[in-house]
Protein backbone atom coordinates (compact mmCIF):
# COMPACT_ATOMS: atom_id res chain seq x y z
CA UNK A 1 0.00 0.00 0.00
CA UNK A 2 3.01 2.31 0.07
CA UNK A 3 2.48 5.33 -2.18
CA UNK A 4 4.06 8.23 -0.29
CA UNK A 5 4.32 11.54 -2.04
CA UNK A 6 1.47 11.00 -4.51
CA UNK A 7 -1.47 13.40 -4.72
CA UNK A 8 -4.90 11.95 -5.28
CA UNK A 9 -7.58 14.10 -6.88
CA UNK A 10 -11.28 13.29 -6.72
CA UNK A 11 -14.07 15.05 -8.57
CA UNK A 12 -16.02 16.81 -5.86
CA UNK A 13 -18.73 18.96 -7.43
CA UNK A 14 -19.63 20.68 -10.67
CA UNK A 15 -20.24 24.34 -9.89
CA UNK A 16 -22.26 26.70 -12.05
CA UNK A 17 -20.81 30.16 -12.61
CA UNK A 18 -23.26 32.82 -13.71
CA UNK A 19 -21.89 35.11 -16.48
CA UNK A 20 -22.97 38.66 -17.14
CA UNK A 21 -23.72 38.06 -20.86
CA UNK A 22 -22.75 34.55 -21.74
CA UNK A 23 -25.15 32.67 -19.47
CA UNK A 24 -24.04 29.75 -17.31
CA UNK A 25 -20.74 27.97 -17.64
CA UNK A 26 -19.67 24.68 -16.05
CA UNK A 27 -16.46 24.76 -14.04
CA UNK A 28 -14.97 21.61 -12.54
CA UNK A 29 -13.99 22.01 -8.93
CA UNK A 30 -11.76 19.29 -7.47
CA UNK A 31 -11.25 18.13 -3.95
CA UNK A 32 -7.63 17.30 -3.22
CA UNK A 33 -6.94 14.30 -1.07
CA UNK A 34 -3.53 14.07 0.55
CA UNK A 35 -3.71 10.28 0.82
CA UNK A 36 -5.79 7.63 -0.91
CA UNK A 37 -8.91 6.57 0.97
CA UNK A 38 -9.54 2.83 1.05
CA UNK A 39 -12.95 1.46 2.03
CA UNK A 40 -12.43 -1.79 3.93
CA UNK A 41 -14.63 -4.51 5.34
CA UNK A 42 -13.78 -7.19 7.90
CA UNK A 43 -14.78 -10.00 5.53
CA UNK A 44 -12.10 -9.14 2.98
CA UNK A 45 -9.49 -11.95 2.75
CA UNK A 46 -6.47 -9.91 3.81
CA UNK A 47 -8.09 -9.10 7.15
CA UNK A 48 -8.27 -12.80 8.00
CA UNK A 49 -4.51 -12.90 8.51
CA UNK A 50 -3.00 -13.29 11.98
CA UNK A 51 -1.26 -9.93 11.47
CA UNK A 52 -3.00 -6.92 9.93
CA UNK A 53 -1.09 -3.71 9.24
CA UNK A 54 -2.63 -0.31 8.56
CA UNK A 55 -0.07 1.91 6.82
CA UNK A 56 0.14 5.60 7.53
CA UNK A 57 0.07 6.57 3.84
CA UNK A 58 -3.47 5.25 3.39
CA UNK A 59 -6.67 6.50 5.02
CA UNK A 60 -8.88 3.56 5.99
CA UNK A 61 -12.66 3.91 5.91
CA UNK A 62 -14.26 1.11 7.94
CA UNK A 63 -17.50 -0.01 6.30
CA UNK A 64 -18.15 -2.84 8.77
CA UNK A 65 -17.40 -3.60 12.38
CA UNK A 66 -13.97 -5.17 12.93
CA UNK A 67 -13.20 -7.89 15.47
CA UNK A 68 -9.74 -9.26 16.19
CA UNK A 69 -9.69 -12.68 17.85
CA UNK A 70 -7.18 -14.70 19.85
CA UNK A 71 -3.75 -14.87 18.25
CA UNK A 72 -4.24 -11.89 15.94
CA UNK A 73 -2.32 -8.62 15.96
CA UNK A 74 -3.48 -5.29 14.51
CA UNK A 75 -0.66 -2.83 13.87
CA UNK A 76 -1.31 0.84 13.09
CA UNK A 77 1.67 2.95 12.05
CA UNK A 78 2.24 6.43 13.52
CA UNK A 79 0.08 8.93 11.66
CA UNK A 80 -2.54 6.40 10.56
CA UNK A 81 -6.05 7.83 10.09
CA UNK A 82 -9.04 5.50 10.45
CA UNK A 83 -12.52 6.77 9.60
CA UNK A 84 -15.39 4.70 10.96
CA UNK A 85 -18.90 4.71 9.57
CA UNK A 86 -21.98 5.11 11.74
CA UNK A 87 -22.87 2.58 14.45
CA UNK A 88 -19.81 0.36 13.91
CA UNK A 89 -17.52 -1.12 16.57
CA UNK A 90 -13.87 -2.11 16.73
CA UNK A 91 -13.37 -5.05 19.12
CA UNK A 92 -10.13 -6.57 20.43
CA UNK A 93 -10.85 -9.94 22.03
CA UNK A 94 -8.83 -11.68 24.79
CA UNK A 95 -5.59 -13.00 23.36
CA UNK A 96 -5.52 -10.44 20.54
CA UNK A 97 -3.31 -7.35 20.40
CA UNK A 98 -3.74 -3.84 19.09
CA UNK A 99 -0.50 -1.95 18.52
CA UNK A 100 -1.32 1.70 17.87
CA UNK A 101 1.91 3.46 18.72
CA UNK A 102 1.65 7.02 17.51
CA UNK A 103 4.05 9.84 18.26
CA UNK A 104 3.39 13.44 19.25
CA UNK A 105 3.95 14.63 15.68
CA UNK A 106 1.90 11.80 14.15
CA UNK A 107 -0.83 10.37 16.40
CA UNK A 108 -3.05 7.48 15.40
CA UNK A 109 -6.56 8.84 14.86
CA UNK A 110 -9.93 7.07 14.94
CA UNK A 111 -12.73 9.40 13.87
CA UNK A 112 -16.11 9.55 12.19
CA UNK A 113 -16.53 9.13 8.45
CA UNK A 114 -19.01 12.01 8.45
CA UNK A 115 -18.13 15.17 6.57
CA UNK A 116 -16.34 17.93 8.43
CA UNK A 117 -18.80 19.96 10.44
CA UNK A 118 -21.23 17.03 10.63
CA UNK A 119 -19.24 14.60 12.77
CA UNK A 120 -21.11 13.62 15.87
CA UNK A 121 -24.09 15.79 15.00
CA UNK A 122 -26.97 14.70 17.18
CA UNK A 123 -30.52 15.04 15.92
CA UNK A 124 -33.40 16.41 17.93
CA UNK A 125 -34.40 12.83 18.73
CA UNK A 126 -31.01 12.18 20.35
CA UNK A 127 -30.19 9.53 17.78
CA UNK A 128 -26.52 10.40 17.37
CA UNK A 129 -26.76 9.72 13.66
CA UNK A 130 -23.08 10.39 12.98
CA UNK A 131 -21.40 8.47 15.77
CA UNK A 132 -19.72 5.08 15.90
CA UNK A 133 -19.68 2.77 18.87
CA UNK A 134 -16.04 2.85 19.91
CA UNK A 135 -12.86 0.85 20.42
CA UNK A 136 -13.47 -2.00 22.87
CA UNK A 137 -10.58 -4.01 24.26
CA UNK A 138 -11.19 -7.20 26.25
CA UNK A 139 -8.18 -8.52 28.14
CA UNK A 140 -7.16 -11.57 30.14
CA UNK A 141 -6.11 -10.06 33.46
CA UNK A 142 -8.03 -12.63 35.52
CA UNK A 143 -7.46 -15.79 33.52
CA UNK A 144 -3.90 -15.05 32.32
CA UNK A 145 -2.20 -12.41 34.45
CA UNK A 146 0.66 -10.64 32.71
CA UNK A 147 -0.90 -10.93 29.24
CA UNK A 148 -0.71 -7.70 27.27
CA UNK A 149 -3.54 -6.51 25.03
CA UNK A 150 -1.05 -4.33 23.16
CA UNK A 151 -0.29 -0.62 22.99
CA UNK A 152 -2.28 2.59 22.75
CA UNK A 153 0.09 5.56 22.71
CA UNK A 154 -0.58 8.99 21.20
CA UNK A 155 -4.05 7.98 20.03
CA UNK A 156 -7.18 10.07 19.42
CA UNK A 157 -10.73 8.68 19.42
CA UNK A 158 -13.42 11.07 18.20
CA UNK A 159 -17.23 10.98 17.84
CA UNK A 160 -17.69 7.49 19.27
CA UNK A 161 -19.72 6.31 22.25
CA UNK A 162 -22.80 5.65 20.14
CA UNK A 163 -25.66 3.25 20.60
CA UNK A 164 -25.78 -0.50 20.04
CA UNK A 165 -29.42 -1.53 20.24
CA UNK A 166 -30.04 1.54 22.39
CA UNK A 167 -27.27 0.64 24.84
CA UNK A 168 -24.64 3.29 25.35
CA UNK A 169 -21.15 1.98 24.64
CA UNK A 170 -18.01 3.76 25.85
CA UNK A 171 -15.76 5.33 23.27
CA UNK A 172 -12.84 3.41 24.78
CA UNK A 173 -13.61 0.28 26.80
CA UNK A 174 -10.81 -1.45 28.69
CA UNK A 175 -12.41 -4.59 30.06
CA UNK A 176 -10.31 -6.91 32.26
CA UNK A 177 -7.16 -5.45 30.70
CA UNK A 178 -3.85 -6.35 32.33
CA UNK A 179 -1.15 -3.97 33.54
CA UNK A 180 1.18 -5.43 30.90
CA UNK A 181 -0.77 -3.37 28.34
CA UNK A 182 0.78 0.02 27.48
CA UNK A 183 -1.70 2.89 27.74
CA UNK A 184 -0.61 6.51 27.55
CA UNK A 185 -1.33 9.76 25.70
CA UNK A 186 -4.92 8.98 24.72
CA UNK A 187 -7.57 11.60 23.91
CA UNK A 188 -11.28 10.83 23.63
CA UNK A 189 -13.47 13.66 22.31
CA UNK A 190 -17.23 14.04 21.84
CA UNK A 191 -18.29 10.72 23.31
CA UNK A 192 -21.97 10.71 22.43
CA UNK A 193 -24.11 8.78 24.88
CA UNK A 194 -21.75 6.80 27.09
CA UNK A 195 -18.51 7.06 29.04
CA UNK A 196 -15.48 8.41 27.27
CA UNK A 197 -13.06 5.93 28.88
CA UNK A 198 -14.23 2.99 30.98
CA UNK A 199 -11.90 0.74 32.98
CA UNK A 200 -14.01 -2.31 33.82
CA UNK A 201 -12.16 -4.80 36.00
CA UNK A 202 -8.54 -5.63 35.38
CA UNK A 203 -5.49 -3.81 36.69
CA UNK A 204 -4.37 -1.78 33.68
CA UNK A 205 -2.13 1.20 34.42
CA UNK A 206 -2.52 4.33 32.30
CA UNK A 207 -1.22 7.89 32.14
CA UNK A 208 -1.69 11.08 30.16
CA UNK A 209 -5.36 10.64 29.33
CA UNK A 210 -7.66 13.45 28.26
CA UNK A 211 -11.40 13.46 27.63
CA UNK A 212 -13.18 16.38 26.01
CA UNK A 213 -16.83 17.37 25.46
CA UNK A 214 -18.17 14.11 26.85
CA UNK A 215 -21.92 13.64 26.97
CA UNK A 216 -21.71 10.96 29.68
CA UNK A 217 -19.04 10.22 32.27
CA UNK A 218 -15.44 11.10 31.44
CA UNK A 219 -13.63 8.36 33.39
CA UNK A 220 -15.54 5.34 34.68
CA UNK A 221 -13.71 2.94 37.02
CA UNK A 222 -15.98 -0.01 37.75
CA UNK A 223 -16.42 -3.75 38.30
CA UNK A 224 -13.32 -4.37 40.38
CA UNK A 225 -10.79 -2.19 38.56
CA UNK A 226 -7.58 -1.97 40.63
CA UNK A 227 -5.05 -0.22 38.40
CA UNK A 228 -2.97 2.94 38.76
CA UNK A 229 -3.68 6.16 36.89
CA UNK A 230 -1.81 9.44 36.62
CA UNK A 231 -2.18 12.70 34.67
CA UNK A 232 -5.85 12.61 33.71
CA UNK A 233 -7.78 15.60 32.33
CA UNK A 234 -11.58 15.45 32.23
CA UNK A 235 -12.32 18.58 30.23
CA UNK A 236 -16.03 19.37 30.13
CA UNK A 237 -17.74 21.45 27.44
CA UNK A 238 -20.64 23.67 28.53
CA UNK A 239 -22.86 22.53 25.62
CA UNK A 240 -22.55 18.91 26.71
CA UNK A 241 -24.12 16.83 28.13
CA UNK A 242 -27.33 17.14 26.17
CA UNK A 243 -30.50 17.61 28.12
CA UNK A 244 -31.74 14.08 27.41
CA UNK A 245 -32.76 11.38 29.90
CA UNK A 246 -29.88 9.59 31.51
CA UNK A 247 -27.94 9.01 34.72
CA UNK A 248 -26.00 11.63 36.59
CA UNK A 249 -22.90 13.30 35.22
CA UNK A 250 -19.42 12.87 36.65
CA UNK A 251 -15.92 13.74 35.59
CA UNK A 252 -14.93 10.49 37.27
CA UNK A 253 -17.11 7.74 38.71
CA UNK A 254 -15.66 5.00 40.94
CA UNK A 255 -18.08 2.15 41.62
CA UNK A 256 -18.21 -1.51 42.62
CA UNK A 257 -17.48 -3.36 45.83
CA UNK A 258 -14.11 -4.72 44.65
CA UNK A 259 -13.03 -1.56 42.80
CA UNK A 260 -9.93 0.01 44.34
CA UNK A 261 -7.83 2.22 42.01
CA UNK A 262 -4.90 4.47 42.90
CA UNK A 263 -5.03 7.85 41.13
CA UNK A 264 -2.79 10.88 41.14
CA UNK A 265 -2.94 14.16 39.22
CA UNK A 266 -6.53 14.14 38.02
CA UNK A 267 -8.09 17.41 36.85
CA UNK A 268 -11.83 17.65 36.34
CA UNK A 269 -12.43 21.01 34.70
CA UNK A 270 -16.15 21.75 34.68
CA UNK A 271 -18.12 24.40 32.76
CA UNK A 272 -17.92 26.97 35.61
CA UNK A 273 -21.55 27.94 34.95
CA UNK A 274 -20.86 29.87 31.76
CA UNK A 275 -23.93 31.35 30.10
CA UNK A 276 -24.01 28.50 27.60
CA UNK A 277 -23.87 25.71 30.19
CA UNK A 278 -26.29 22.86 29.44
CA UNK A 279 -29.30 22.56 31.71
CA UNK A 280 -28.47 18.87 32.01
CA UNK A 281 -25.88 19.77 34.65
CA UNK A 282 -28.72 20.90 36.88
CA UNK A 283 -31.47 18.41 36.02
CA UNK A 284 -29.48 15.19 36.04
CA UNK A 285 -28.62 13.90 39.50
CA UNK A 286 -26.08 13.42 40.86
CA UNK A 287 -23.86 15.86 39.01
CA UNK A 288 -20.35 15.96 40.44
CA UNK A 289 -16.72 16.17 39.48
CA UNK A 290 -16.15 12.92 41.43
CA UNK A 291 -18.80 10.33 42.28
CA UNK A 292 -18.03 7.32 44.50
CA UNK A 293 -20.57 4.59 45.22
CA UNK A 294 -21.28 0.86 45.14
CA UNK A 295 -18.92 0.03 47.98
CA UNK A 296 -15.85 1.15 46.02
CA UNK A 297 -12.59 2.05 47.69
CA UNK A 298 -9.97 4.31 46.16
CA UNK A 299 -6.89 6.45 46.66
CA UNK A 300 -6.91 9.92 45.11
CA UNK A 301 -4.09 12.41 45.55
CA UNK A 302 -2.69 15.60 44.07
CA UNK A 303 -5.85 16.31 42.10
CA UNK A 304 -8.20 19.17 41.19
CA UNK A 305 -12.00 18.92 41.17
CA UNK A 306 -13.56 22.19 40.00
CA UNK A 307 -16.20 23.95 37.96
CA UNK A 308 -19.29 21.79 38.56
CA UNK A 309 -22.50 23.65 39.42
CA UNK A 310 -23.23 21.85 42.65
CA UNK A 311 -20.71 19.32 43.84
CA UNK A 312 -17.02 18.52 43.65
CA UNK A 313 -17.16 15.20 45.52
CA UNK A 314 -20.38 13.17 45.84
CA UNK A 315 -20.41 10.15 48.13
CA UNK A 316 -23.37 8.01 47.13
CA UNK A 317 -23.22 4.83 49.20
CA UNK A 318 -22.66 3.78 52.83
CA UNK A 319 -19.86 1.23 52.39
CA UNK A 320 -17.83 3.65 50.30
CA UNK A 321 -18.34 6.39 52.87
CA UNK A 322 -17.36 4.06 55.70
CA UNK A 323 -14.20 2.99 53.84
CA UNK A 324 -13.12 6.63 53.60
CA UNK A 325 -13.92 7.30 57.25
CA UNK A 326 -11.95 4.27 58.40
CA UNK A 327 -8.90 4.89 56.19
CA UNK A 328 -9.46 2.08 53.70
CA UNK A 329 -9.84 4.83 51.09
CA UNK A 330 -7.80 8.01 50.76
CA UNK A 331 -8.62 11.54 49.56
CA UNK A 332 -5.64 13.78 50.21
CA UNK A 333 -3.63 16.73 48.86
CA UNK A 334 -6.47 17.70 46.54
CA UNK A 335 -8.00 21.07 45.62
CA UNK A 336 -11.81 21.15 45.46
CA UNK A 337 -14.29 23.73 44.20
CA UNK A 338 -17.96 23.99 43.26
CA UNK A 339 -20.53 26.77 43.01
CA UNK A 340 -22.54 25.57 45.97
CA UNK A 341 -20.19 25.77 48.94
CA UNK A 342 -22.75 24.02 51.13
CA UNK A 343 -22.58 20.94 48.91
CA UNK A 344 -19.00 21.02 47.66
CA UNK A 345 -18.70 17.63 49.36
CA UNK A 346 -22.12 16.03 49.15
CA UNK A 347 -23.28 13.24 51.44
CA UNK A 348 -27.07 12.69 51.23
CA UNK A 349 -28.65 12.25 54.64
CA UNK A 350 -29.77 8.68 53.96
CA UNK A 351 -26.31 7.40 52.93
CA UNK A 352 -24.35 7.34 56.19
CA UNK A 353 -26.57 8.65 58.99
CA UNK A 354 -26.32 10.64 61.11
CA UNK A 355 -23.67 12.33 58.91
CA UNK A 356 -24.62 14.87 56.26
CA UNK A 357 -22.79 17.05 53.74
CA UNK A 358 -21.43 19.50 56.30
CA UNK A 359 -19.86 16.61 58.23
CA UNK A 360 -18.41 15.22 55.03
CA UNK A 361 -16.76 18.54 54.19
CA UNK A 362 -15.38 18.87 57.71
CA UNK A 363 -13.89 15.40 57.46
CA UNK A 364 -12.29 16.01 54.06
CA UNK A 365 -10.84 19.34 55.23
CA UNK A 366 -9.13 17.85 58.28
CA UNK A 367 -5.64 19.40 58.08
CA UNK A 368 -4.01 15.97 58.25
CA UNK A 369 -5.28 15.21 54.73
CA UNK A 370 -3.72 18.29 53.15
CA UNK A 371 -6.79 19.16 51.05
CA UNK A 372 -7.72 22.75 50.14
CA UNK A 373 -11.06 24.39 49.42
CA UNK A 374 -10.90 26.88 46.55
CA UNK A 375 -13.80 29.32 46.69
CA UNK A 376 -13.42 31.01 43.29
CA UNK A 377 -12.79 29.29 39.96
CA UNK A 378 -10.51 32.12 38.83
CA UNK A 379 -8.10 31.27 41.63
CA UNK A 380 -6.93 28.17 39.74
CA UNK A 381 -5.42 30.49 37.10
CA UNK A 382 -5.76 28.56 33.85
CA UNK A 383 -4.31 30.13 30.69
CA UNK A 384 -7.44 30.12 28.49
CA UNK A 385 -9.68 27.11 29.07
CA UNK A 386 -12.94 28.54 27.74
CA UNK A 387 -12.00 29.40 24.15
CA UNK A 388 -13.81 26.27 23.02
CA UNK A 389 -14.17 27.24 19.36
CA UNK A 390 -10.63 28.42 18.68
CA UNK A 391 -7.70 27.15 20.72
CA UNK A 392 -8.66 26.26 24.29
CA UNK A 393 -5.71 26.05 26.62
CA UNK A 394 -6.52 24.27 29.91
CA UNK A 395 -3.03 24.57 31.43
CA UNK A 396 -2.00 26.57 34.52
CA UNK A 397 -0.52 30.03 34.37
CA UNK A 398 3.06 30.33 35.61
CA UNK A 399 1.64 32.06 38.71
CA UNK A 400 -0.96 29.38 39.46
CA UNK A 401 -0.98 28.07 43.04
CA UNK A 402 -1.68 24.63 41.56
CA UNK A 403 1.97 24.30 40.49
CA UNK A 404 2.95 23.19 43.98
CA UNK A 405 1.64 21.13 46.88
CA UNK A 406 1.82 17.55 45.61
CA UNK A 407 2.75 14.71 47.95
CA UNK A 408 3.91 11.23 46.91
CA UNK A 409 4.88 9.77 50.25
CA UNK A 410 3.80 6.31 51.40
CA UNK A 411 3.90 2.84 49.91
CA UNK A 412 1.50 3.38 47.02
CA UNK A 413 2.36 6.76 45.52
CA UNK A 414 6.10 6.39 45.98
CA UNK A 415 6.08 3.51 43.46
CA UNK A 416 8.11 4.09 40.27
CA UNK A 417 4.94 4.21 38.13
CA UNK A 418 4.08 7.63 39.53
CA UNK A 419 6.19 10.55 38.29
CA UNK A 420 6.87 12.88 41.20
CA UNK A 421 6.06 16.38 39.96
CA UNK A 422 5.26 19.25 42.33
CA UNK A 423 1.97 20.29 40.71
CA UNK A 424 -1.60 19.42 41.56
CA UNK A 425 -3.83 18.30 38.74
CA UNK A 426 -3.13 16.83 35.33
CA UNK A 427 -0.70 19.40 33.93
CA UNK A 428 2.25 21.26 35.40
CA UNK A 429 5.04 23.26 33.81
CA UNK A 430 5.48 20.66 31.05
CA UNK A 431 2.42 20.69 28.79
CA UNK A 432 1.99 17.10 27.61
CA UNK A 433 -1.04 18.08 25.50
CA UNK A 434 1.09 19.79 22.88
CA UNK A 435 1.39 18.36 19.39
CA UNK A 436 -0.95 15.35 19.42
CA UNK A 437 -4.28 16.52 20.92
CA UNK A 438 -7.11 18.29 19.11
CA UNK A 439 -9.80 20.28 20.92
CA UNK A 440 -11.60 21.46 17.77
CA UNK A 441 -12.35 18.21 15.88
CA UNK A 442 -15.68 19.61 14.72
CA UNK A 443 -13.71 22.09 12.66
CA UNK A 444 -11.02 19.69 11.54
CA UNK A 445 -10.92 18.61 7.89
CA UNK A 446 -8.98 15.37 7.62
CA UNK A 447 -7.05 14.31 4.54
CA UNK A 448 -7.68 17.39 2.39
Amino acid sequence: MKSSGNIYLRLWVVAMMLGMTSGCQKTEVYEQLIKPELVVRADQPRFRSSEVVFDSDTVYVLASSFEFGTGTRWILEPGTLVKVRNNLTITIRPGARIEARGIAEAPVIFTSDAASGAQGIIGSDGSGSNSWNGLHIYGSALAQPGTSSGILSHVRIEFAGGNDQFTGLPSLLLDNVDAATELNHIQVSYSFRADAIRFSGGNADASYLVTYATNGQDFSLVNGYTGRLQHLLAYRHPFFPLNVPGPGIAGMIISGSSTNPSISNLTVLGPVMLASTSLAYTVRFPSAALLVNGGARFRLRNSILMGFPFTAFHMGERQSAQALQQGASEFSYNAIHSYDLKEVCRLPGNVFPPFVSSDFLSFVMNPSFGNQLVRNADDFQWVDPYAYDTAPNPVPESSSPMLSGANFSGNVFSQPFFSKGAHLGAIGIDNWLEGWTNFIPLQTVYNK
